[in-house]
């Protein structure tokens, strides 16, 4: 990210709009309850981590504050647990969609995409940690707890704001710079 700030123009209006529709969203998501909707896409993230990692849901359920996803886990994908277990603080439900559009038809209207992304991801990020506190259940079950477990949503995080950003600075041009550079460097380690 920072070798492409070094090499694309600071285009300011883009960024205005990405960084409003990032506090916009901040501040929508983040003053409005919402339980029963906030609690919806939690076991929805849980739900789908599942069925990502090849394994089956058998109950889904949720009230106002409480809800829980049930699910048959083969012995092959036990891994996979606390991945399912932490999904709903670091999924991005909102934004991968987004970015994904981004990717596909943002050169013609990369302002519109712009605030669309940056709302998406202020949301993704407030919901994720906004339900992040020590007595959650889900954190608890992680081997060493809420502390191991905020240092990798953290690090999911910085590292979807970077993709994200990527986007924004460089269009799917970065995308392909940064692919350029990992080929480099994978040939470099090969040698």
């Amino acid at each position: 990210l920072l070798t492409l700030f070094g090499q694309y123009h600071f285009a300011k209006e883009i960024w205005t709009v990405f960084i409003t529709g990032f506090f916009g969203g901040l501040t929508i998501i983040g003053t409005t309850a919402m339980p029963t909707f906030r609690t919806f896409i939690h076991e929805l993230k849980h739900a789908f981590t599942v069925m990502l990692t090849g394994n089956r849901v058998k109950d889904f359920h949720f009230d106002t504050h409480t809800g829980h996803v049930q699910y048959e886990m083969t012995s092959d994908k036990v891994h996979f647990a606390p991945i399912i277990m932490l999904s709903p603080y670091f999924f991005p439900m909102f934004s991968s969609p987004v970015l994904l559009a981004c990717l596909i038809f943002g050169d013609y209207k990369k302002l519109i995409f712009s605030l669309i992304l940056g709302f998406t991801l202020a949301t993704d990020i407030q919901m994720g940690f906004g339900e992040l506190h020590p007595n959650q259940t889900d954190i608890k079950n992680i081997w060493g707890g809420f502390f191991s477990s905020a240092m990798y949503l953290a690090g999911f995080h910085l590292s979807w704001i970077a993709i994200c950003c990527m986007w924004i600075l460089a269009g799917q041009n970065g995308f392909l710079y940064v692919g350029y550079v990992m080929l480099e460097l994978v040939q470099k380690l090969t040698e």
